[in-house]
């Protein structure tokens, strides 16, 4: 009939962190990947610069900020 593409990536990801080292920096464990269009993401960034504070710390803000808002 038709085959079904299965993606491989579940097969080929692994922990960043090995679980025994209890000195990991808890920051190579918080980790995300956004998408988004050059249009939004020159938004953020200006919106980010005009509040004085790094792209990626405004990002990570912005969504503390409405999962909070959430609970």
């Amino acid at each position: 009939m038709f085959n079904l593409n299965k993606s491989k990536t579940i097969c080929n990801t692994k922990l960043n962190t090995n679980k025994n080292d209890k000195h990991v920096n808890e920051r190579m464990d918080d980790y995300i990947q956004i998408r988004m269009s050059k249009e939004w993401k020159n938004k953020v960034r200006m919106i980010s610069e005009l509040n004085n504070c790094s792209f990626g710390h405004f990002v990570r803000q912005s969504v503390d900020k409405n999962i909070q808002s959430l609970s």
